[in-house]
């Protein structure tokens, strides 16, 4: 027989420590009576109603802007030529039917027309007023037949009635021409049209379109108007 040991009892384990629970914290409960409830919702309200009034005169702003801009626009004035059926002359006519051309002085490069030519109430330009010149010109300057038309630059300065008041635009046009060569002569210019370049303001009229001239035949220096 073996003899078994004799059984211990088992060590006792050391308590564990809890902790207390922990209390539960009660934040405080922030309560809104009516009259603030209506005091941020007139807030809202009024802030709103101040974005739509922003966004209402933002509005009516910018359409006045453009009201203004279609109005100053038609205030401006403009023209459109009409050549006749040989093509001596271009009627000319104002874009706006209620600024009536009253009078123009057209002038010309030197080199085709050393004075301007004044016209009073039949607005119109004749080729007879240049004709030569250019042809001359266009000698002197070794210019060859274009294709399509030809540009003579000119400056206009015009007087017009606008809202019951005279005024006067200063502007810059090209003259399209075509040069029709012929057996017997010089050639035969024929006016097709008349095209806005700019508006000149107070400056030298003549002296931008001799610039405009001499740059386009090559010459580097003002021409000078040809003998008769």
């Amino acid at each position: 027989m073996t003899d078994t040991p004799p059984d211990h009892p088992p060590e006792p384990q050391p308590a564990r420590a809890t902790a207390p629970p922990h209390p539960k914290v009660r934040r405080p409960r922030i309560w809104l009576t009516v009259g603030e409830v209506v005091g941020v919702l007139a807030l809202i309200v009024a802030g709103w109603g101040a974005w739509d009034s922003h966004r209402e005169r933002i509005n009516a702003e910018r359409e006045h802007s453009v009201e203004e801009r279609r109005q100053a626009a038609q205030r401006t004035f403009a023209m459109t030529a009409h050549p006749d059926g040989s093509g001596d002359r271009l009627q000319l006519e104002p874009v706006h039917a209620d600024q009536p051309i009253q009078a123009q002085e057209f002038i010309f490069p030197k080199a085709v027309r050393g004075d301007p030519v004044q016209v009073t109430g039949n607005a119109r330009i004749e080729a007879g007023w240049f004709a030569h010149g250019l042809n001359k010109a266009r000698e002197r300057a070794h210019l060859k037949p274009e294709a399509g038309d030809a540009r003579l630059p000119v400056g206009v300065v015009t007087t017009y009635l606008s809202d019951g008041d005279t005024r006067t635009d200063r502007a810059l046009y090209d003259i399209g021409y075509d040069a029709q060569h012929r057996l017997l002569g010089e050639p035969r210019i024929k006016l097709d049209g008349l095209s806005f370049v700019g508006r000149a303001g107070a400056g030298d009229l003549q002296a931008r379109v001799d610039t405009i001239w001499a740059r386009r035949t090559g010459q580097g220096s003002t021409p000078q108007a040809p003998p008769d």
